[in-house]
C-alpha cells in the first residue's frame, strides 16, 4: 500500500480547496496537525501524531514545513501548491490586517512588512526542510535547499492553474475524486502601490515560484484541454450556473456522490 500523502499546506494557496479533494478521498484517516508557526516547541504536534495514530492515516495535512518530515511516517509521499508570491502574501496581508482595513485604518502593505508579522519568503522556508525555517537568513542556502526538494515531492500544483494541478494531483498521488469547488477564496486585486516592496520581501520564493512553473509546464499544458472541463464544474458548483458540457457534468455528479460518501463515513467513524 502506498505511503500516506502529506500535505505541506502553505497559508494562502488554495490549500483549503485541495484539503476537501484529499478528504474526498481519505475520508476516514485523515490527520490534521497544528500550525507550525504557532506552535513554537513542536510538542502539540507530536502529541497529535501519537493520538491520532499517524502512521496508519493515509493523508496528513497543515500549515507545517517540510523539515517536520522526521516525525512523518517513513514512506510519506509528500505533496504542496504554490501560488505567484505577490499574489500570496497580499492575501496574506489582507487575511492578517483585515479588521484594521475595514475600519478604515491607513495600515500600507510596507508598514505591515515592517512589523515582521508577515513571514518573508514563506514558500521557500516551508519547503526547504532546513531546521528553523522561519527564522534561517533568506540567502541561497535557503533557496537551493528548496529547489532541490521541490524536484523530489510527489506532487507539485500552481494556484493560477488549479484546474490541471489537481488533474495532476490525480496522476501523482492516484487520487479518484478531484472535482472541487473553490473554498476561501479572496478577491485579491494585483496591489497597485506596494508591488515593488512585496516583490523585495520575496526574492527567494520568485525564483522559486519561476523554477516550479518552467518544471510544471509540460504536464499542465499536456492536461490543459481537460483541464477545462474540471473549471467549468468548479462555476457551476460555485455559482450554481448551468453547464452543457457532459464531462463538466460528470465531475459535479462525482463531488456531490463523493462528498456525501465521505460525510456518511465520518459520522460512522464518529460514531
Amino acid at each position: 500500500m502506498s505511503g500516506p500523502v502529506v500535505f505541506i499546506h502553505v497559508p494562502k494557496t488554495g490549500g483549503s480547496t485541495f484539503l476537501s479533494v484529499l478528504r474526498r478521498n481519505f475520508p476516514a484517516s485523515d490527520v490534521l496537525l497544528p500550525d507550525a508557526q504557532k506552535d513554537k516547541n513542536l510538542v502539540e504536534i507530536d502529541q497529535a501524531l501519537t493520538r491520532l495514530s499517524a502512521q496508519h492515516a493515509r493523508s496528513i495535512h497543515g500549515h507545517f514545513p517540510l523539515s517536520y518530515r522526521d516525525r512523518l511516517p517513513s514512506n510519506a509521499r509528500y505533496a504542496t501548491i504554490l501560488r505567484d508570491p505577490v499574489q500570496r502574501q497580499y492575501s496574506h496581508y489582507q487575511w492578517s490586517y483585515g479588521r484594521k482595513l475595514a475600519a478604515g485604518k491607513d495600515w500600507p502593505v510596507s508598514k505591515a512588512l515592517g512589523k515582521g508579522r508577515l513571514v518573508d519568503n514563506l514558500q521557500t522556508r516551508m519547503l526547504s526542510a532546513l531546521e528553523d525555517p522561519f527564522t534561517r537568513p533568506a540567502d541561497d542556502d535557503l533557496l537551493n535547499a528548496a529547489l532541490a526538494e521541490l524536484e523530489r515531492l510527489a506532487f507539485v500544483g500552481l494556484v493560477e492553474r488549479f484546474p490541471e494541478s489537481m488533474l495532476l494531483a490525480q496522476e501523482r498521488l492516484g487520487l479518484r475524486h478531484i472535482s472541487y469547488f473553490r473554498r476561501n477564496v479572496r478577491g485579491t486585486p494585483h496591489p497597485p502601490v506596494d508591488v515593488d516592496a512585496l516583490r523585495e520581501h520575496n526574492q527567494l520564493d520568485l525564483q522559486l515560484y519561476e523554477h516550479a512553473v518552467a518544471m510544471l509546464a509540460p504536464d499542465l499544458d499536456r492536461l490543459q484541454p481537460r483541464a477545462a472541463s474540471l473549471l467549468r464544474a468548479d462555476r457551476t458548483l460555485s455559482t450554481f450556473r448551468p453547464t452543457t458540457d457532459l464531462a463538466a457534468l460528470g465531475y459535479v455528479a462525482d463531488y456531490g456522490v463523493s462528498a456525501i460518501g465521505a460525510r456518511a463515513r465520518r459520522v460512522l467513524q464518529w460514531r
